[in-house]
């Protein structure tokens, strides 16, 4: 508010001071939220990869400890991932000799804004099979085994971060282990 001297009265700003005010907000804002958004984009996609990587490391650790075979899949182009014992994907027999009560799969998903990349979909990051709002189908990936031996099936699991970046997840057979690979850009797609 502004007063003037001679009168000692108070009167409130002009619609016009107000607007122009707000358009310079406006202004500001739509200036730094890109710049903003875009390292929080990079940052849940590198949380997601090292949240796999936990998870392919605990699928090794449980199949040694309990000298089952477990799997590791996941739902490309949503966020969904399972960790179980081999035999209990899919299989209702209570008979199955690796079967217990523990055994039931352990599912989890994705920070909101990754999922497991679509490596079968189109060339282009815009027809990548990304599902984001789950609507996709639920087809499962080839699973990821790891035997008692602490040996596993290789692989490489890409994940993406909306139509922005690509990052792997690279696991190897012999040794078990699992590291994250570095930030590819959309031009340089896997």
């Amino acid at each position: 508010m502004r007063c003037t001297k001679a009168h000692d009265r108070c009167r409130g700003y002009t619609l016009l001071e107000m607007l122009l005010v707000l358009a310079i907000m406006v202004l500001l804002g739509a200036i730094v939220l890109p710049a903003v958004s875009q390292p929080l984009g990079k940052s849940e996609l590198r949380d997601a990869a090292k949240q796999v990587r936990t998870q392919l490391a605990r699928a090794r650790l449980e199949a040694i400890e309990s000298g089952h075979v477990y799997q590791f899949r996941f739902q490309p182009g949503r966020r969904t991932f399972e960790v179980a014992v081999k035999s209990s994907f899919g299989v209702d027999d209570e008979s199955d000799p690796q079967r217990s009560d523990n055994d039931q799969p352990l599912r989890g998903e994705l920070p909101s804004g990754v999922c497991f990349h679509d490596q079968q979909a189109a060339e282009r990051p815009e027809d990548s099979g990304v599902d984001f709002e789950g609507t996709g189908s639920a087809n499962w990936s080839k699973p990821i085994l790891f035997y008692p031996n602490g040996r596993t099936t290789s692989a490489r699991i890409w994940l993406a971060s909306g139509r922005d970046y690509y990052l792997d997840v690279m696991l190897r057979g012999v040794t078990g282990s699992a590291t994250v690979g570095q930030l590819v850009l959309p031009e340089q797609e896997p």
